[in-house]
């Protein structure tokens, strides 16, 4: 029996079960508080939930229609995506729209109906007054990860054709900017949906690159490497001042870190495939597909059982994420001899699960990855701990800065691994990102005119492009509303918060809870213990990270021997999470990491003076 046939024939009795609970368990009932005992009663309502949403919460982006006969089928990540759904080509691949998870709000409403201007709502609840890090949970690894996997998966598109929209009442709030000008999001001419300007596979195009010639540029063309530094080592190649491999728009040393460790990943797997494969050694074009997809399965594996257990660090979820890539029972390590069979697992499939909505990523899940709270000020560099503030970071500068010493590179990837990133509340956005320099697709930072407060900007664009308010967009997803901000602040912890209710008061109103805009919602929420994201945000992730999985060719009917090569396929099953990639490349800094622990786990606190 196929693990899509199990997991269909145990959906009924869950949903059921789902409803039950939901319906007739008293209100104190929560999945998270669940004895560890009783381990199964906690996943199985996530479970359910998701089959819920799979089934209410997918809107399909608005593609051409399906080719009467299918396309090519592909055995490597195409550059730009197209075709990797053979029936649904242009699903997913670069310029595809995104779906949605929820019905917009109405144009009309969009702006207007929202009290305050967002720069005052930026500087009254957003603004980091001291830093405030995520204690022993996560390093500013692990938010330079989830940066590099938004260079994976989403971009909208500025439309230069319009009008720039002005704010412009910053200095009545005191804004570091008072006036910033930037571009409506471009619209499709067909519908007001708007284009993804990456490719929202999971084809690690963070460090291919989005098109075919960002991905020319990188490769050698000799035994399907790509191109290294040979005049700084461990940095990203460069030519004329532009790097040459990657994903760069918008980028920071976090991104660059993650980049260059992936190249050596990439050059790594396509010598040891050629070393072990005769029949496919001096064959550049198939070295570089294969290494690939197994980069791009590594991933993906990573993100899934290591980075995201460490963003939602209970047992529970544990469980839940490794059961998406190893079953249940491998999540449970059960002994070896039951392997073949893997219950509830996402991957593996003989064929992919889309719930008839061909993948997308959604406005949703752009909306809820607003995670710019994890920056630090600045990192600590070196045995003196000097403190370097992050925007010597940023784009080309960041570049500068990682070649300015020989041995800078491995200082500034144990510093990320060292230290705690910021943690996911109000009152905590960086500075440094509220005069912010965009940068154009190869990383070249715009002028000064051009600079832009992004926590004013990211609040500004949701509303835009009509996400749903904090408590419609619970609703929405089967979520229980708050009553107050007294509620949304404590209603798990239940210890009041007076001093933030007040100025969520000040900025919505008394009774403004209904009007609250989802950023803000999200980091004001009273978070499940050992969660560093808020409920709402969880439960896109809960729909959409599945989805990524669920989707992919290339993790299920494809993820076999032939197509990875059985050197690559067991490459992808030996690496159980980013400190074996450490350890492959860099093993003096692997070292460091305490035994056993994830590498987006924090082994050191910020000194005091930088902290509140």
């Amino acid at each position: 029996m196929s693990n899509n046939i199990l997991d269909n024939l145990l959906l009924i009795p869950l949903k059921s079960l789902y409803w039950f609970t939901v319906t007739f368990l008293p209100p104190w009932y929560n999945w998270w508080v669940i004895p560890i005992i009783n381990l199964p009663l906690g996943v199985l309502p996530l479970v359910l939930h998701r089959a819920i949403l799979n089934r209410k919460n997918l809107i399909a982006a608005p593609l051409p229609p399906p080719l009467k006969e299918p396309g090519p089928d592909l055995t490597y990540w195409p550059d730009d995506g197209v075709g990797v759904n053979r029936l649904n080509p242009q699903a997913a691949a670069l310029g595809s729209p995104f779906g949605l998870n929820m019905k917009r709000i109405a144009v009309n409403k969009r702006l207007l109906e929202y009290p305050r201007e967002v720069q005052f709502l930026a500087q009254k609840l957003m603004a980091r007054t001291n830093f405030k890090p995520a204690g022993d949970q996560l390093n500013v690894m692990a938010a330079a990860w989830i940066q590099t996997m938004v260079h994976d998966w989403v971009m909208h598109h500025d439309d230069n054709k319009k009008p720039s929209v002005i704010l412009s009442k910053g200095a009545a709030f005191g804004c570091p900017m008072s006036t910033f000008r930037f571009s409506p999001t471009l619209e499709r001419t067909t519908d007001d949906s708007y284009d993804n300007g990456r490719v929202a596979w999971w084809d690690a195009s963070f460090l291919y690159g989005q098109t075919n010639e960002q991905v020319r540029r990188g490769r050698t063309y000799t035994d399907g490497l790509l191109k290294v530094n040979t005049e700084y080592p461990n940095t990203l190649p460069t030519k004329d001042g532009i790097l040459q491999v990657g994903d760069q728009k918008n980028s920071w040393l976090g991104v660059a870190l993650l980049q260059e460790l992936f190249l050596k990943e990439h050059n790594a797997i396509a010598t040891e495939i050629a070393k072990n494969h005769p029949e496919l050694a001096g064959n550049d074009e198939e070295l570089f597909r294969r290494a690939r997809l197994v980069v791009a399965a590594v991933v993906a594996k990573v993100h899934t059982v290591d980075w995201t257990c460490e963003l939602l660090k209970t047992r529970t979820l544990e469980v839940g994420m490794k059961t998406n890539w190893y079953g249940l029972l491998g999540a449970l390590n059960a002994p070896k001899w039951l392997s073949f069979w893997k219950p509830l697992s996402l991957i593996g499939h003989k064929t992919t699960n889309d719930y008839g909505v061909p993948f997308c990523l959604t406005e949703e899940f752009v909306a809820v990855y607003r995670l710019h709270s994890l920056m630090p000020d600045g990192l600590l560099i070196g045995e003196d701990e000097k403190f370097i503030p992050v925007d010597e970071f940023f784009a080309q500068k960041g570049e500068e800065f990682i070649r300015s010493q020989p041995d800078m590179p491995e200082k500034l990837l144990l510093s990320v691994l060292k230290y705690p990133c910021g943690n996911l509340e109000l009152h905590n956005y960086p500075l440094a990102f509220r005069t912010l320099n965009p940068t154009s697709d190869d990383g070249v930072p715009k002028p000064d005119s051009d600079q832009v407060d992004l926590a004013a900007l990211e609040i500004w664009r949701d509303r835009e492009r009509g996400i749903q308010r904090h408590n419609d967009f619970r609703r929405a997803l089967g979520l229980r509303p708050f009553k107050d901000f007294d509620d949304l602040t404590s209603y798990i912890s239940k210890k009041p918060k007076p001093e933030l209710v007040k100025d969520l008061i000040e900025a919505y109103g008394k009774n403004g809870i209904e009007d609250m805009d989802l950023i803000v919602g999200n980091l004001a929420e009273d978070k499940i213990p050992g969660f560093a994201i808020s409920e709402t945000s969880f439960t896109i992730f809960l729909l959409m990270a599945s989805r990524r999985l669920q989707t992919s060719p290339f993790l299920n009917e494809k993820f076999t021997d032939e197509i990875y090569s059985s050197t690559g396929k067991a490459w992808v099953d030996k690496t159980s999470g980013l400190a074996d990639v450490l350890e492959r490349h860099y093993p003096q800094i692997a070292r460091q990491i305490p035994k056993g622990q994830s590498a987006f786990k924090p082994f050191a606190a910020w000194p005091s003076k930088y902290t509140a």
